[in-house]
């Protein structure tokens, strides 16, 4: 079933659960523009990510979208450091930093990073617990006037991808997922 439309939607299946019943697994991806995003498999724990996504309504009633101008790759990576994540850059760096250790410049930029720290963070981030992350993915949303910017990357911010959308179609989209709960009456 998809939740939204072929332009950006929401999409999953179950498939199983476990014998207890405490958790379910199923097919789960992220369309957008006619594309399935996530190249992964079926073993979803639909349980946990439906949750987290919905939990995404939260921030956006919380705080409303940021208005930005910046380029796609800049608001990704400033939306990844106000949050502490590290992006191919800072993952580079700290390569670098432990094949050179005596390196005091490397060193220095680490510490500058952790300094980018915002509260609020920056954006809002699409909830999407670390089944999603643990493969790279992080998706943000911020407003540009009367429309909306998904700006995503599924390789820590070395390459960047951007979905403007009109207002309030994320939003829309994860309203529609099922409540939680009705997973467990498949």
């Amino acid at each position: 079933m998809i939740f939204g439309s072929w332009e950006f939607g929401i999409t999953y299946d179950i498939y199983e659960r476990s014998p207890d019943q405490r958790w379910i697994f199923g097919f789960f991806n992220i369309v957008i523009d006619d594309e399935l995003l996530i190249h992964r498999g079926s073993n979803w724990t639909l349980n946990c990510v439906i949750p987290y996504l919905k939990n995404t309504i939260n921030d956006i009633d919380a705080r409303g979208l940021v208005e930005v101008n910046l380029n796609k790759n800049t608001a990704y990576l400033k939306a990844c450091a106000s949050r502490n994540y590290y992006s191919y850059i800072e993952i580079d760096l700290m390569n670098a930093a432990n094949q050179f250790p005596e390196n005091a410049e490397l060193s220095a930029q680490i510490e500058d990073y952790e300094k980018k720290i915002t509260d609020p963070p920056f954006g809002i981030e699409i909830q999407s617990y670390s089944e999603l992350t643990d493969y790279g993915w992080r998706f943000f949303l911020f407003g540009a006037g009367e429309e909306e910017r998904l700006i995503y990357s599924k390789d820590a911010g070395k390459t960047v991808f951007e979905k403007r959308l009109p207002r309030g179609t994320v939003e829309k989209v994860l309203r529609s997922l099922p409540d939680p709960i009705c997973l467990y009456k498949w």
